[in-house]
């Protein structure tokens, strides 16, 4: 059984029986733009009798009307048009994983994706829960559980960032699918960017464990590296540890790269993050410093920590609140580095940054020469 929709270049793929690579889809904020609301200036009834006919299916006067309009007449065909070019290229099939989910069977989500020619490429869809949980179950279940098709790879697609869950694998849109969105989904699936954590690093230091007024955090290894390849080019080295200023854990983390775009500076930023959480537990709060030829406003103008769109900001506007990065400079003599933090948009995310503001700089001018010769000590 072929597991996967062959078209184009794709005819040049080999055909492995029980194979499959996957792209985890979300739908709105990648094909259905919150901008496009065509579907409340459309008769939906006589556009589903319409469908219906064309089609030759009933099924479209028995959804939901404003499913089957918005559908029909907000998702954007643009983007429609470049996921099947990276299903094409890559033989990727559809799981969907959008909240859509929740509420639409397999059947009426064949008869929508058909509107726009995806329901040959669709394979499953995720049960119900939370989505990053369901994702790891399926991946797990279908490369170590034994069930079939097994994962060649995968890629999740989705507004919403789960680069600390997925890593390399995870492509953020930002209010729809993109070209350069495509090129990275291409990538993924092509398992082009891998993360290697570097165990080779020395484990101890005595001149770490007294840096500025913090504590560095118990650990076997308290400094811990990293390498972000593009196939078998390392594009970035990135170092961390943690130390307690306050009552607060802060990661310290050191890029050592120059990042070609967004998307890499991206990487950098949630795969350093979400290694420093898994490290050393119960971190909201991050610095990071980079040790490259990488102009600090450029730099800046890459980081993407405000995942909303800007509607929040227009008066009598409500919008749901969401967990986002906010950051802040800190100018030292030895560094730029970037204070992070976790937090929500309508609280003040700088309070702590205010307060320590004096530790946190000491330790991060003692930090960076520190973490360089960790790093150099690991290669």
């Amino acid at each position: 059984m072929i597991h996967y929709h062959v078209t184009g270049e794709a005819a040049f793929i080999e055909e492995r029986q029980g194979v499959m690579k996957v792209i985890f889809l979300d739908i709105d904020g990648v094909l259905q733009p919150s901008t496009n609301q065509k579907r409340f200036d459309v008769d939906r009834k006589e556009t589903a009798a319409m469908l219906a006919k064309q089609y030759c299916d009933d099924i479209y006067t028995e959804l939901d009307e404003y499913d089957v309009a918005a559908v029909y007449c907000d998702w954007d065909v643009k983007a429609v048009g470049l996921l099947k070019e990276c299903m094409d290229k890559t033989g990727a099939r559809i799981v969907l994983s959008s909240d859509w989910r929740e509420t639409r069977s397999r059947r009426d989500m064949l008869a929508l994706l058909r509107l726009h020619g995806l329901d040959g490429y669709y394979e499953d869809q995720l049960l119900r829960g939370m989505k990053k949980d369901v994702i790891k179950e399926y991946i797990a279940e279908h490369t170590d559980g034994g069930a079939e098709p097994i994962l060649e790879s995968y890629v999740v697609i989705d507004d919403l960032n789960m680069t600390f869950d997925f890593g390399t694998q995870m492509v953020n849109t930002r209010y729809t699918f993109t070209g350069i969105d495509a090129e990275h989904v291409i990538d993924a699936l092509n398992m082009r960017y891998r993360f290697m954590e570097n165990s080779r690093c020395v484990a101890n230091d005595t001149s770490i464990e007294n840096i500025g007024k913090g504590t560095v955090e118990t650990s076997s290894r308290p400094v811990f590296t990293g390498e972000l390849y593009d196939k078998d080019r390392m594009l970035c080295r990135i170092t961390m540890t943690c130390l307690t200023i306050g009552e607060e854990k802060v990661s310290f983390i050191l890029y050592n790269g120059e990042p070609k775009d967004r998307y890499q500076i991206r990487l950098f930023l949630y795969l350093s993050i979400g290694m420093a959480k898994e490290k050393f537990g119960g971190v909201s709060k991050h610095v990071q410093m980079v040790d490259c030829d990488c102009d600090k406003d450029e730099y800046d103008d890459h980081y993407e920590f405000s995942e909303y769109d800007d509607r929040w900001k227009k008066p009598g506007v409500k919008t749901t609140l969401r967990k986002v990065m906010h950051g802040s400079w800190i100018e030292t003599e030895v560094c730029d580095a970037k204070f992070l933090h976790e937090g929500n948009i309508f609280t003040d995310t700088y309070t702590f940054f205010r307060t320590h503001k004096e530790e946190i700089q000491k330790a991060t001018e003692e930090m960076y020469p520190a973490l360089i010769r960790y790093m150099e000590s690991a290669y």
